[in-house]
């Protein structure tokens, strides 16, 4: 699920490559699914990864050094 960032919230952020990432995304989307908020429907956690950050593998760098 991709969001905007709002002024004046705080938020929790890890990175997807963490070895809890995924039970942290399980939690996430269960809470967002019970409030009808999650608009990608039941999909799993590697699903979640290609629909957001297209084909690239999570051990692969998101952000150029360059």
């Amino acid at each position: 699920m991709q969001k905007k960032m709002k002024p004046g919230r705080r938020y929790f952020i890890i990175n997807i490559d963490e070895p809890y990432a995924e039970q942290i995304f399980e939690v996430l989307k269960w809470g967002q699914m019970s409030q009808n908020k999650w608009p990608e429907g039941d999909i799993s956690f590697s699903e979640w990864i290609k629909q957001t950050f297209g084909e690239q593998h999570p051990d692969e760098p998101f952000f150029s050094a360059e």
